[in-house]
């Protein structure tokens, strides 16, 4: 499947100690965990995973979605840190950008040195990004838009889905529910 060894492929270019997987509970984010817990099953990660979840309180189901986020890393025997936000964005600061930084620096108290954190962006979050820094006029810097490696407190962040076209994160997506509806294997 081409999502798994795209991913491992990746991996193995970007050794950890320990992969941190950002795990919001929706569609991108469950086909990268699930991408890891198989490949850790067929024994080609050794890598210890975790999962971190930040429930950002912004949101009325916030606290339904974390119930389902340790609920899905139960099920699969991962551990899962849930961090909460309790601030709140001031009035002039946008509420993505706050979510954002809160978010880091929620993350960043887990990453230790040698760990890498993972996010589920993808091809079509990349060509969002590139739009909006194009229409808001940024430079050169602001059009690369988002790198698939960077440094995050004492880690990095890797984003190994971020070459990935949506159609194929759907059907990785589809073809892990139709294994387990039919083979009963997650």
């Amino acid at each position: 499947m081409q999502v798994l060894s795209h991913t491992l492929r990746q991996l193995q270019e970007y050794p950890a100690k320990r992969y941190l997987i950002g795990f919001s509970g929706g569609r991108d984010s469950h086909v990268l965990l699930d991408v890891l817990v198989r490949l850790c099953e067929q024994g080609k990660l050794h890598t210890p995973v975790t999962v971190i979840h930040v429930n950002h309180n912004l949101n009325p189901k916030a606290d339904e979605w974390t119930i389902h986020c340790q609920s899905v890393c139960d099920d699969y025997g991962i551990p899962c840190i849930v961090e909460t936000v309790t601030d709140t964005p001031k009035s002039s600061e946008s509420i993505e950008a706050f979510a954002r930084n809160a978010r880091y620096q929620l993350i960043e108290k887990h990453l230790h040195e040698g760990d890498i954190f993972l996010s589920a962006h993808h091809q079509r979050d990349q060509a969002e990004t590139f739009l909006l820094q194009l229409m808001r006029g940024a430079g050169l810097d602001g059009l690369r838009a988002m790198p698939v490696i960077r440094d995050l407190g004492l880690g990095r962040y890797l984003r190994p889905l971020l070459s990935v076209d949506i159609l194929s994160m759907m059907i990785a997506m589809m073809m892990f529910v139709l294994i387990e509806i039919f083979y009963g294997i997650k």
